[in-house]
């Protein structure tokens, strides 16, 4: 659980709009964090938003396997909201996924 959430504190909440270290959202108001600290509902996080947080993690030049990581973190979390019926579907389901070369 510690390296999932230092993942998301890392990862994923800085690409959402929050720093590293900063507090996470609370899950009982259905909304990330998006773009300038505005909150984004979470049944209005996109496909294609996924998939933008995945490039932009690439970009910062992340190695590929800790980007696969983070969106399987991220997909996971989405999941637990889509059983929690607190969305929909789950986008990360449609997102492109990060190829990692095998060793």
């Amino acid at each position: 659980m510690r390296a999932y959430r230092g993942e998301v504190r890392q990862y994923l909440l800085s690409e959402m709009g929050r720093g590293p270290g900063s507090p996470t959202t609370c899950a009982t108001n259905l909304e990330v964090v998006g773009a300038k600290g505005r909150a984004v509902p979470l049944h209005k996080v996109t496909t294609e938003r996924v998939d933008q947080i995945r490039r932009s993690l690439l970009e910062r030049g992340l190695a590929p396997k800790t980007v696969q990581k983070a969106m399987v973190s991220l997909h996971g979390i989405l999941d637990r909201a889509k059983r929690l019926k607190w969305i929909a579907s789950n986008p990360a389901v449609d997102a492109e996924r990060v190829a990692v070369k095998a060793t």
